[in-house]
């Protein structure tokens, strides 16, 4: 591993990466707002249940102006990401686009949210297991033939 894939040590505290939260301007004096709370809150979502949804509140230092944000969050394939290994894998970069171009109406997005309802117990079972990770990804093999053959 070369020197610049090593996480720096700053004070004995070793540098981790922070995923950065969104520059918003104030829409009243155009300056940067700052972050006073993310928060997360939870709402209805289609038949299947709840979901989770980020926001951070912020507030100008100028003129006092107040927003909340929403933070988005794409989600993974999280079975396909158990079974390939990698949520950059070929395969679940596949289905991903399936899942974003095809599944975008109504019926898919309800789909789509039952299934991010009840895979993620599912991929850490398959996740923790070759022997379900090789059968899920028989399972697959069709569904993958079939999104490639669309252009996915």
């Amino acid at each position: 591993m070369g020197d610049a894939e090593k996480p720096r040590r700053v004070g004995g505290i070793e540098e981790v990466k922070v995923k950065t939260l969104p520059q918003i301007m104030c829409p009243r004096c155009n300056r940067v707002m700052v972050v006073e709370r993310k928060r997360t809150e939870t709402e209805k979502s289609g038949l299947f249940g709840t979901k989770k949804i980020n926001y951070i509140d912020v507030k100008c230092p100028d003129c006092g102006s107040r927003w909340s944000e929403k933070i988005e969050e794409k989600k993974g394939c999280f079975i396909a990401t158990a079974t390939y290994g990698s949520p950059m894998s070929d395969q679940v970069e596949s289905l991903r686009k399936f899942r974003d171009y095809r599944l975008s109406g109504y019926i898919g997005k309800h789909f789509v949210n039952f299934y991010y309802t009840i895979s993620p117990p599912i991929a850490r079972l398959v996740a923790r297991s070759e022997k379900l990770r090789r059968v899920t990804r028989s399972l697959l093999k069709p569904l993958l033939n079939l999104v490639r053959s669309m252009g996915h």
